[in-house]
């Protein structure tokens, strides 16, 4: 079983100060994360996260160039790079998958089409720079569909429509993918891998409408996905089913229900104290340092049991530093956040770093000997 990071923010974290430190020492995450054994780099890349001013959305900002420094810093120490496309301006995942803002004049084969360039555009740029790609997402956690209204996906699984929407533009990013990177792995990426009957749904239906892939991507937080247990009883029931590898594409636990600021901001967190109690009966371990690693521990052994892949950790170096936040005002604009909330950083308990940018004891678990 192979191990990745998803070190998307690094480059917006840098720049604002950001400072990580093993024991005491300082270090750069790239290479401490690769020290660990960590074969693969996981890169988002948004269309244009940018307001109408000019301002970054934040959340790392990672638009073509970043991709591109950040996929030629690790591919020079050895990592092979995984590219996220969320094919949109901003954060994509179950609850929000919004056309880029370029998009949204185009029909349905105009889409196609621009799902097709953009994908192919990009993975030249990094190819011709050297860049060695080990595996693409073609969408992030697209377990509702993504591109929306276009492809997605409506009612109650098992009886979901709008697959078929869904399937062509999969095609043009699959087919995309491997026109440029043919030894590429084309990664499918769900979150609800609770669920099973969501899973089976979706796999088999793609699987129906010829939609070519090589990897079943599943995201997993034991907070909002349920036991351990089950979910690896999916992994194995996916495996045997499809005959594909099964790879986590994200997880992640707190080491901490603490924020790092006091006062009224205080349950801005994702995962916080009140989250935690709502929660209770979801958290195998508690949210301590020392659960983290029992966490981190426990996660990987049995992900090598079930026959996993290959297993990422999201953003486990986003510490919080004044300035990198998740979402600017504007960016919140875009994906139609309801409350407008503070620009900070709401992961920071739940990475391989503490608030003062130590490393965590679970930094030495996520490691491949």
């Amino acid at each position: 079983m192979k191990l990745g990071v998803d070190l998307s923010t690094y480059l917006e974290e840098k720049a604002l100060g950001a400072k990580w430190y093993v024991k005491g020492t300082e270090v750069d995450p790239f290479q401490a994360f690769r020290s660990n054994g960590v074969d693969y780099l996981r890169l988002r890349v948004w269309n244009n996260p940018y307001g109408k001013s000019g301002a970054p959305f934040l959340g790392g900002t990672n638009d073509r160039e970043k991709l591109l420094k950040c996929a030629l810093k690790g591919t020079k120490l050895g990592y092979g790079i995984v590219i996220d496309f969320h094919y949109s301006d901003f954060w994509c995942d179950p609850g929000k998958q919004y056309l880029p803002r370029s998009w949204e004049h185009l029909d349905f084969e105009g889409v196609k089409a621009a799902l097709r360039r953009f994908t192919s555009e990009t993975l030249l740029l990094l190819k011709d720079a050297g860049v060695k790609v080990h595996a693409v997402q073609v969408g992030n956690e697209i377990t509702n569909g993504f591109l929306w209204p276009l492809a997605k996906l409506n009612g109650e699984a098992p009886s979901r429509t709008g697959y078929e929407a869904l399937a062509a533009l999969l095609k043009e990013g699959a087919e995309a993918v491997k026109s440029v990177y043919p030894d590429a792995l084309v990664i499918f990426h769900l979150e609800n891998s609770g669920n099973r009957l969501v899973l089976d749904e979706w796999f088999s239906k793609i699987t129906e409408l010829g939609v070519p892939f090589d990897v079943m991507g599943l995201s997993y937080y034991p907070y909002w996905h349920g036991p351990m247990a089950n979910f690896f009883e999916n992994v194995i029931y996916l495996k045997d089913k499809f005959k594909k590898d099964v790879a986590v594409m994200e997880t992640g636990f707190a080491f901490t229900l603490k924020d790092y600021e006091s006062g009224d901001k205080a349950q801005q967190l994702v995962v916080n104290e009140e989250a935690a109690a709502k929660m209770k009966e979801n958290l195998p371990y508690e949210c301590t340092p020392e659960g983290q690693r029992l966490y981190v521990k426990d996660f990987l052994a049995r992900a090598r049991e079930a026959g996993v892949s290959e297993v990422y950790y999201w953003e486990p170096a986003w510490i919080p530093v004044k300035g990198a936040g998740w979402a600017s005002l504007e960016g919140q604009a875009y994906v139609h956040q309801a409350e407008i909330k503070e620009s900070r950083n709401e992961w920071a308990n739940q990475i391989l770093f503490d608030y003062e940018g130590e490393a965590t004891p679970a930094f030495g678990e996520y490691k491949n000997n």
